[in-house]
């Protein structure tokens, strides 16, 4: 799929709030992920837990920086699909359908972060 900079535009940031937006969720994520990865009974999975931990982790980070640039959002964007498609894998074969309600918290969490994304850079409904 075709994003803003894989077509070497340089996407600019037209709602820097939202950048903040997006890190809060992403936050949020990453508690949830973490009760999720502390639950699980499965060490098979945990290393794709562990690296969805990362990610969610060094998304963060990267939106939390003083002068974030563009490009770094546009990145942002496909790094949270990439999440969701990794944490997909381990909802779709989670065990239990106790932990269901965290699965669909995180979901929420990191939808609201990728429409704020989407929205730093003015692209939205």
């Amino acid at each position: 799929m075709e994003t803003l900079h894989t077509l070497g535009k340089s996407p600019k940031i037209l709602a820097p709030d939202q950048v903040a937006n997006a890190a809060k969720s992403l936050l949020e994520s990453h508690t949830l992920l973490s009760k999720l990865a502390s639950h699980c009974c499965m060490p098979e999975r945990s290393e794709t837990m562990r690296a969805s931990l990362e990610l969610v982790s060094d998304l963060k980070t990267r939106l939390e920086l003083k002068d974030v640039a563009g490009s770094t959002v546009a990145e942002s964007v496909d790094a949270v699909g990439t999440l969701g498609a990794n944490v997909g894998k381990l909802y779709a074969t989670c065990c239990t359908p106790v932990r269901k309600p965290l699965y669909e918290e995180f979901y929420v969490k990191l939808h609201e972060a990728h429409l704020a994304l989407n929205g730093a850079l003015g692209i939205g409904h």
